[in-house]
């Protein structure tokens, strides 16, 4: 080959920094291997389910007594009830008497015929 076809480095390396590139390649390697092995070990993404995903959306709620239950205790024992409808279940409880129908759930402001159904086993009336 011709001399002015050859490429020339454009910075020679000195003795003391092939050792420090060759170190930096070597932490390089080591933290690509430590982020594959962290995700190795983490669960698959694809392969979960709905209930797996978010508990709190399974089909198996806690039983919980609606006439006796805190907002607290109603937001978590129930599917689909946050703070603010567990809050109101308990206001309509304060404001009409205690519950003496599942179906009276229907008529607090947000609670449907879905979110009733999927929670008419964890509903107890005592």
């Amino acid at each position: 080959m011709k001399k002015s076809l050859m490429r020339k480095p454009l910075i020679k390396k000195s003795a003391v920094e092939k050792p420090l590139v060759r170190k930096l390649l070597e932490i390089a390697q080591l933290f690509s291997m430590f982020t594959i092995a962290l995700i190795l070990m983490g669960s698959p993404v694809g392969s979960l389910h709905a209930e797996q995903v978010s508990p709190a959306v399974s089909s198996t709620a806690a039983a919980v007594n609606i006439n006796t239950a805190t907002s607290v205790e109603l937001a978590e024992a129930l599917n689909g009830i946050g703070a603010k409808k567990a809050q109101a279940i308990v206001e309509y409880r304060n404001q009409h008497g205690p519950y003496t129908d599942a179906n009276q759930l229907l008529n607090v402001k947000g609670i449907g015929e879905a979110t009733l159904s999927k929670n008419s086993e964890a509903i107890v009336l005592k």
